[in-house]
């Protein structure tokens, strides 16, 4: 009697495995068909040649004033490092110099 009511237990376990799938298939099959519908009424707008290369130019435009300015930084960073450095230099060499006094 046992086994009938393990065999039950499983089947009843293993249908409503099934049906619980069947249903997460069907809500995925609705999303991506509701998603499908959004994207294929999402109008494509057409560019002539002329525009597509104006917009080119203001794109590497852009980046060209980014990578200058970011240049221009790190040119500052870098100036204000070698004065700090030849400052310490020249302090040390003073303060050497009045203690060897």
């Amino acid at each position: 009697m046992t086994k009938i009511n393990d065999f039950d237990l499983c089947k009843r376990y293993v249908m409503n495995y099934i049906e619980n799938n069947k249903k997460q298939l069907n809500h995925c099959q609705f999303e991506l068909t509701k998603q499908e519908q959004q994207f294929q009424t999402c109008t494509m707008i057409e560019l002539s040649f002329e525009q597509m290369e104006q917009r080119l130019q203001e794109l590497v435009d852009r980046e060209r004033k980014y990578l200058s300015k970011r240049n221009s930084d790190k040119l500052i960073k870098f100036k204000d490092d070698i004065s700090e450095k030849q400052l310490l230099t020249m302090i040390s060499a003073s303060s050497i110099m009045n203690n060897q006094q």
